[in-house]
């Protein structure tokens, strides 16, 4: 196996989670940590960097004015992406790109341009994507182990205070950023993204495509003072016939951690956060049933970290990403026409703010949310939150 090099785009927020990983490197993967991109980094942060011998840049060009690097981690705004896996591709990197890939559809096909002409892959990190006990359960759908799959649906409720919108350089809960360029950041396409894209995910046709959709209802709401919306339930048709439920909210009164559920022809598969370090089992008819695995955990997490580096160091039976820019088309074209075609809407009930907690929530949000997606069968669209 080679060695390679990486270089971090983006040392705030998320960044910190790949930051953490890359010093670390608890899994003992060949590269060398080469350098940070960021124009805000804080003096202790540089100190820091100085102490580990980890040179800093302003920006990407100003790196590769100096070096190279097999890999390039973007953990960068939004907004950011796209430019970046330009710069990345251009000088012969790779890119593992933190989701979403890009604010809208177009910059997506754009990125896809870019692996074409600069011949250099872009993945993008949906960490279930790359996580062993998701890819194992896609292998035995596409096997038709379980029989056609049906529907699906999943919720996750996260309330989020206000300093989350207030973070960063202003573009959080915005559809453009402050020098006008795109960001369509909201609960749907940035924190609980994973959730949206996993349900797309399994339910595609190969191991590197996700399901096409047909069909896209939406109620999108909020609580919170922002442009876009913190609360959604969508109502998602796939050109296959099945039938998607997504419920998602940083406005909820009780969060509920990531559940999932799956109705195939012959099992339901189902996962929980909240138990068993979210345990993703499939469960038959006859009352048997097969465990793929804990997904709520570290390793899974960094998975998207391991399987490139790995695949890129030419590491033994290490089998491509298939995170793709492709993959992800799907989920950008379902945010790229929530932000296009529905209304965002404040909330039409009371909002409280909880100045102990700094935070807005809806009471009884979470019940009633909760309610509905353990009656709904995801053949009934809600009029209203």
């Amino acid at each position: 196996m080679k060695k390679i090099n990486v270089i971090l785009a983006g040392w705030g927020g998320y960044g910190q989670f790949y930051a953490d990983v890359l010093i670390r490197n608890p899994h003992g993967l060949e590269y060398s940590f080469r350098a940070v991109i960021d124009p805000f980094l804080r003096e202790e942060d540089k100190v820091a960097l100085d102490g580990l011998n980890i040179p800093y840049f302003d920006d990407l060009d100003a790196f590769y004015a100096e070096g190279t690097a097999e890999l390039v981690i973007i953990s960068a705004p939004i907004h950011l992406h796209r430019p970046m896996c330009e710069t990345a591709t251009r000088n012969g990197s790779t890119v593992l790109c933190e989701k979403p890939a890009a604010a809208r559809l177009c910059e997506l096909l754009e990125m896809r341009e870019y692996e074409t002409r600069y011949k250099k892959n872009i993945f993008i990190g949906f960490q279930w994507s790359f996580a062993d006990p998701i890819l194992e359960l896609k292998r035995d759908l596409l096997r038709g182990v379980y029989g056609r799959a049906l529907s699906g649906k999943a919720i996750v409720l996260w309330n989020r205070d206000v300093s989350y919108y207030n973070r960063s350089t202003g573009w959080a809960g915005k559809r453009k950023s402050k020098d006008g360029a795109y960001v369509y950041d909201s609960v749907a396409s940035n924190a609980t993204a994973h959730y949206l894209n996993n349900l797309l995910f399994l339910l595609g046709d190969g191991m590197d495509a996700s399901a096409e959709v047909a069909e896209i209802q939406a109620d999108c709401r909020r609580a919170n003072p922002i442009e876009t919306f913190d609360t959604c339930v969508l109502n998602i048709q796939t050109a296959k016939g099945q039938e998607l439920l997504f419920i998602a909210s940083h406005a909820a009164d009780r969060n509920i951690d990531p559940i999932f559920e799956i109705v195939c022809e012959k099992a339901v598969i189902a996962c929980d956060f909240s138990r068993d370090s979210g345990l993703l089992t499939a469960r038959l008819p006859d009352g048997s049933s097969k465990q793929y695995g804990a997904l709520n955990t570290p390793e899974q997490e960094q998975k998207k970290i391991v399987n490139t580096i790995n695949w890129l160091g030419s590491a033994p039976g290490v089998e491509k990403p298939v995170s793709t820019v492709m993959t992800t088309r799907p989920f950008a074209g379902v945010i790229d026409y929530i932000f296009e075609a529905i209304e965002f809407k404040t909330f039409d009930r009371e909002v409280i703010f909880d100045r102990a907690d700094n935070r807005y929530y809806v009471p009884r949000l979470s019940d009633t949310l909760m309610d509905y997606y353990n009656s709904c069968e995801c053949r009934e669209i809600i009029h209203g939150l």
